[in-house]
């Protein structure tokens, strides 16, 4: 079986937490990597993300998910959180996206929602996102660079959120059809 590893430990969390969600990845799994933590708390919760940014994921149960969102609820940082023996309600910065780096994995993705865990001090890169053929549906957070990207999402149907470095994007967008706002 091939394995995935997202090179942005945010990324590879939220992807995780769907996997959980659709019992692809255990909890158990989840709290025997996580097992022996040891540390103050906010040392606890770096090495966590670290030890599951470490674990493979199943590539055809990652390329078969359909929509990615970063909300601090989710199922993924509460186990995380339960199993180190720490509660910030799933709301730490150890969590963020930094990076869609290897987004091109998650190839069924059509909807992908960027608020909550999403946002970021540092502008995000939307590079990733080029040609991506299935994303309908694309919220963004913050500070985006690489605009022009977007136009190259054949599905692209829905865009809301971000701050887009190019502008004149939304405009080109809308005119193809595409609703923003």
């Amino acid at each position: 079986m091939s394995h995935v590893t997202f090179p942005d430990p945010g990324l590879h969390l939220a992807v995780l937490g769907v996997l959980l969600e659709r019992d692809a990845v255990s909890e158990d799994a989840i709290r025997d990597r996580l097992a022996s933590v040891e540390g103050e708390e906010f040392a606890r919760i770096e090495e966590a993300v670290k030890r599951l940014h470490a674990m493979a994921l199943p590539k055809a149960a990652v390329a078969a998910i359909e929509s990615l969102d970063f909300d601090g609820g989710n199922d993924v940082y509460m186990t995380l959180e339960a199993a180190i023996d720490v509660d910030t309600g799933g709301e730490d910065d150890f969590y963020q996206l930094g990076s869609l780096a290897g987004i091109e994995a998650l190839e069924s993705l059509a909807s992908l929602n960027l608020d909550a865990y999403g946002y970021r001090e540092a502008d995000l890169d939307l590079t990733p996102l080029a040609n991506h053929p299935s994303l309908s549906r694309l919220v963004l957070s913050g500070d985006c660079t690489n605009a022009k990207v977007l136009e190259t999402l054949p599905k692209l149907t829905k865009l809301s959120g971000g701050d887009l470095d190019d502008k004149t994007v939304l405009k080109r967008l809308e005119k193809r059809g595409v609703t923003v706002g």
